[in-house]
């Protein structure tokens, strides 16, 4: 294989921008990230969270079998138009779901969780399905790394968003308190689309 290229880019409204994303509450920024899911056309969306032999919050991922965050070779990646969010010109997803999201800021506020942000996506084009990854950290705010495209050997679409070094470590997102929150921001929507299962912390989320 030949040498890994990878491009950055710049996506770099104001700071005072940043600053008030990464205020953005925990439940927030988790509920953000599960609507991009869910308008990507998700089945499964499970928030998982992960734990060093210690017993500290290591990682919280969030994973769904959307569409991927599809990637044209030769446009502006859509990540970078924030704002001029794609979403915004869209009402409804390709599967016909309303759509939640419309500034496209959505999937920033997971800086507010934690440090390291990375999106691992695999979308389709025709037949074939690709992969790349897009990775950002706090300490760069609004620059992103965009790996090369590359053919998927997984024939599924979706998305894993991995929070490394998340800031709330006091179990708050791990709390029944947490959770029911949760069912009430989803519970209208999972009642209207019965396919869909939220997973948190590998518990269903019920609406009855």
């Amino acid at each position: 294989g030949g040498r890994s290229m990878s491009t950055t880019i710049d996506v770099s409204p104001r700071s005072d921008f940043w600053h008030r994303l990464c205020r953005t509450r925990p439940l927030r920024a988790i509920s953000e990230i599960v609507w991009n899911a869910l308008d990507a056309d998700a089945d499964n969306v499970g928030v998982e969270f992960r734990r060093n032999p210690l017993g500290g919050l290591s990682e919280i991922v969030i994973k769904d079998d959307g569409t991927g965050i599809p990637r044209a070779l030769d446009e502006e990646h859509r990540f970078a138009a924030l704002g001029g969010s794609w979403k915004a010109k869209v009402q409804r997803t390709p599967d016909k779901r309303l759509m939640h999201g419309k500034f496209g800021e959505g999937r920033f506020r997971a800086f507010a969780l934690g440090g390291i942000v990375t999106w691992q996506t695999t979308f389709k084009n025709g037949k074939n399905y690709h992969s790349y990854e897009i990775s950002g950290s706090v300490s760069a705010p609004g620059k992103f790394t965009l790996s090369d495209i590359s053919p998927s050997a997984r024939k599924e679409t979706g998305t894993i968003v991995t929070i490394a070094n998340p800031e709330a470590n006091d179990g708050t997102l791990e709390s029944d308190d947490f959770r029911a929150h949760i069912s009430r921001i989803f519970a209208p929507y999972l009642l209207n689309y019965r396919t869909i299962k939220l997973t948190i912390g590998g518990k269903a989320i019920d609406t009855k």
